[in-house]
């Protein structure tokens, strides 16, 4: 992982709204729940609940799967089940995220979708 995509993985871990979702691709495999509750992490049966947050834990933001879960997240975090990451037409090379909501970044341009998925995470009420 390239050290832009980690400082936004890290960013993004550190939201308030953010939660480990099964799918999530870490750099230590992809999480997975069984029917009885418990998540398999690379290998390593886990709680949900007891997933390690800890900074050496960091998702993938290059795995579609992974941008899956980080748009739901920014969906249930916004209230807003259509909430999504959209080009911006007149630069052809920025995105931003369209929520109904009143939102903070509503026209704020970003580099790649993944970043600004990850700037609405951060500014979720």
């Amino acid at each position: 992982m390239d050290n832009e995509l980690e400082e936004l993985a890290r960013r993004a871990v550190a939201c308030k709204a953010w939660r480990w979702l099964p799918g999530v691709l870490t750099q230590f495999g992809r999480i997975y729940e069984r029917p009885n509750g418990e998540v398999v992490l690379s290998g390593r049966a886990w709680r949900m609940g007891d997933i390690p947050t800890v900074s050496d834990l960091l998702p993938d933001l290059t795995d579609p799967a992974t941008l899956g879960c980080l748009l739901a997240l920014v969906r249930e975090a916004w209230g807003d089940e259509g909430a999504h990451a959209v080009p911006v037409v007149s630069t052809n090379d920025r995105w931003a995220v369209d929520v109904d909501a009143v939102c903070p970044i509503a026209g704020h341009q970003h580099p790649t979708e993944t970043h600004a998925l990850v700037r609405a995470l951060e500014a979720a009420p």
